[in-house]
C-alpha cells in the first residue's frame, strides 16, 4: 500500500514539474522564442544569420527588440527547426516540436 502511495506522489509530482515547465515556455515572448530556439538549435547568433543570408547585427537587433515580420518569422522557423505561428504568434506552444 505505501508503495502505491509512494508512486501516486511521484506521479502528481512529476506532472506538477511538466506543468510548471511548460506554462514558462508559454509565457515567453517573441524576443525570447527566438534566442530560447537559436540556443536550442545550439547556433550563435553569427551562424544563423549565416544560415538564413542576413546579418549578424540583425539578428542581434531582432532579438533584442522582438520585431520581425511573419515572412521573416517562417525563415527563422525552418532555420531553427521550430514551428513558426510558435514563434510569431505562440500558437500551438504547447505542442512546439522541432520539424522533421
Amino acid at each position: 500500500m505505501c508503495a502505491i502511495a509512494t508512486q501516486i506522489i511521484y506521479i502528481i509530482f512529476s506532472l506538477l514539474h511538466i506543468t510548471i515547465t511548460l506554462s514558462a515556455i508559454k509565457k515567453m515572448n517573441r524576443k525570447e522564442r527566438l534566442v530560447y530556439s537559436r540556443k536550442k538549435a545550439k547556433l550563435s547568433q553569427k551562424s544563423l544569420a549565416k544560415k538564413i543570408d542576413v546579418s549578424q547585427p540583425y539578428i542581434s537587433a531582432i532579438e533584442k527588440t522582438g520585431k520581425f515580420s511573419y515572412e521573416q518569422a517562417c525563415v527563422l522557423a525552418k532555420a531553427l527547426g521550430v514551428d513558426e505561428n510558435w514563434l510569431f504568434f505562440d500558437i500551438d506552444s504547447l505542442e512546439n516540436k522541432t520539424k522533421a
